[in-house]
């Protein structure tokens, strides 16, 4: 079975309230409390739902930032409770450097509990 997610930004969290998979962007679990609060009541209320934490690969990119590490995508992962993290890519790098993070990083995240999710 095949799931949309929709990626919403807090003030339209309303939009997502009833879908069963969330795609949950790392630099908003970073950085806006209710957007956490929203996610954590969320689960806490409703069985069966599957959160994907995005690595904000592009989101970083875009504001000339570093990629999230490993630690902290599991750091962030753990306040939500997700059952994914997508591991980090490197938007206009080489795809190789994908690769290899992804190499690195898969042990660590399934260490931690989470299932693996590959952007190449």
């Amino acid at each position: 079975m095949i799931d949309f997610c929709h990626i919403a930004p807090t003030p339209h969290l309303d939009l997502v309230r009833d879908r069963k998979t969330h795609l949950l962007l790392a630099h908003l679990v970073e950085d806006d409390p209710d957007y956490v609060k929203f996610y954590v009541d969320l689960k806490k209320n409703n069985r069966g739902l599957t959160y994907i934490l995005d690595n904000s690969a592009f989101e970083m990119y875009k504001q000339g930032r570093q990629m999230y590490p490993s630690n902290k995508l599991i750091e962030m992962g753990e306040k939500i409770d997700a059952d994914y993290i997508v591991m980090s890519d490197y938007p206009g790098e080489s795809g190789q450097r994908t690769i290899s993070a992804a190499c690195f990083m898969a042990p660590q995240l399934r260490e931690a509990g989470f299932g693996t999710f590959f952007v190449p």
